[in-house]
């Protein structure tokens, strides 16, 4: 078999896809020499890399429950600063030294119970390797958490590599999902969601070298539907089709193959669809199996 990378994009909770994809693949001896992933694929990337397998991967899936996923702490301080702020400024407060947060919510619980499974793992303690996308915001660049050997090749674009982070700082980072999600201060970076840059991680795998990839993207330009119902699906339907433009371009420059399951009506905090995308993601591999095999056979 050839070496080949598989790239997991990010979604939500529709990344859950992802994991019915890994499901087929183990079954049928097809394993990717690296995974790379953003977001919601990058804690995926993470766990595989940790060597949970598919299956154990869909248990603590279904363990996951609404409450795990904010801070309700941090999301009463949020109001009550920006409720301040606004009555400050009218009685005249010009300034400016009320300091407001940088994000909505922090997933405390829910990488509590991602963490309970991993440990204390460091990123250079995976056993199978993994590329991690998450991007600075003081620079724009990418920042790639990893356990790859080699350089990056030049032309494709200016990565910074880490190979030396705690799992659960990596987690943090590669999901902190603009204006919901808090970023991540580490080693002078202010860290958040790598799908404002690179989605469906294929471009990354192609900088290592790779020559044969296959990308699981859970956006779908002629499918996607928008739900608005408050603050927090504008915020994530704008990061959404940002994500899907990045999406489009790179996969159709880097990407073999492009698997596509079938959850883009799933709205981004539906924990009940979660056994939904599993299969999802099984049905979209089955479904392109044999375009899988020859690609890297």
């Amino acid at each position: 078999m050839k070496e080949w990378g598989l790239a997991l994009g990010g979604g939500f909770l529709r990344g859950a896809a992802h994991i019915g994809v890994l499901k087929v693949l183990e079954k049928e001896g097809l394993k990717p020499s690296i995974v790379s992933g953003t977001s919601a694929g990058g804690i995926i990337a993470l766990l595989y890399g940790a060597g949970l397998s598919p299956r154990e991967m869909e248990e603590l899936a279904l363990k996951i429950k609404s409450q795990d996923l904010y801070n309700c702490l941090f999301t009463l301080g949020v109001g009550i600063s920006i409720i301040s702020y606004n009555l400050l400024k009218l009685f005249g407060y010009q300034n400016n030294k009320l300091k407001l947060p940088l994000g909505i919510f922090r997933p405390i619980g829910l990488l509590q119970k991602i963490a309970k499974e991993l440990g204390t793992l460091n990123i250079n303690q995976l056993k199978e390797q993994v590329a991690v996308i998450s991007v600075d915001l003081y620079s724009g660049r990418r920042v790639v958490f990893g356990n790859f050997p080699g350089d990056f090749l030049r032309g494709i674009n200016d990565y910074i590599a880490v190979r030396d982070a705690l799992l659960v700082t990596v987690l943090e980072a590669t999901s902190a999902v603009p204006g919901i999600f808090t970023p991540v201060k580490f080693n002078g970076y202010l860290l958040t969601d790598g799908g404002v840059v690179e989605n469906v991680p294929v471009r990354i795998l192609a900088n290592l070298g790779y020559e044969k990839i296959i990308g699981v993207a859970l956006t779908n330009p002629e499918e996607n539907k928008y739900h608005i119902k408050n603050i927090i699906d504008v915020l994530g339907s704008s990061m959404e089709i940002i994500m899907t433009s990045n999406t489009e371009k790179d996969v159709e420059q880097f990407a073999d193959l492009v698997l596509r399951p079938k959850v883009s009506g799933m709205d981004w905090n539906d924990f009940t669809l979660i056994p939904w995308a599993i299969r999802q993601g099984e049905e979209e591999a089955y479904k392109n199996l044999d375009k899988i095999a020859k690609i890297v056979s």
